[in-house]
């Protein structure tokens, strides 16, 4: 898996390597959610779904498309997690989200045949993950020059 992060995010990355000991506390339940996660394939895009499947029509599915520019736009806005909403410790350290992160992403990474480009940044201590198949010709979702960001920011591109 290739990753890139920005000093903030390498500094995370370090930290979370030193605590990869910690203990994390989960219901059953939840740690069932994140891990299988339900993803729904429509017209060549993955998208997160909750109770209800995503019904478009081709016609529809090139309207949203236009709103997000591409398929790579429409995926990584609409593919949003907190690891936060599936633990039951508020006080999760970003290294533990970290490491919680890159499990859900090679998780996903095995469930999902295409290349995918997963997103970290943390926002006040919280880690979101966000991702989308990766199209050659629509490349990253985010500028490449992570340091313009002010948080901890990084992307991972599985095999």
């Amino acid at each position: 898996m290739k990753e890139v992060l920005n000093t903030k995010m390498h500094m995370v990355a370090r930290n979370a390597k030193l605590s990869e000991n910690n203990h994390i506390t989960f219901s059953l339940n939840k740690l069932d959610q994140f891990f299988n996660i339900k993803i729904q394939s429509i017209f060549d895009c993955i998208l997160i779904v909750d109770d209800e499947e995503i019904v478009l029509d081709k016609e529809q599915f090139t309207e949203v498309i236009k709103m997000y520019g591409d398929k790579t736009g429409y995926e990584a806005s609409n593919n949003e997690l907190r690891i936060i909403d599936y633990i039951d410790d508020r006080n999760i350290s970003k290294e533990s989200q970290y490491l919680l992160g890159k499990s859900f992403i090679k998780n996903l990474s095995n469930r999902i045949s295409k290349k995918i480009v997963s997103y970290f940044s943390f926002d006040d201590e919280l880690l979101t993950i966000r991702f989308h198949i990766f199209r050659e010709k629509d490349g990253l979702w985010l500028n490449e020059d992570l340091e313009q960001f002010e948080e901890a920011t990084g992307y991972f591109i599985s095999d």
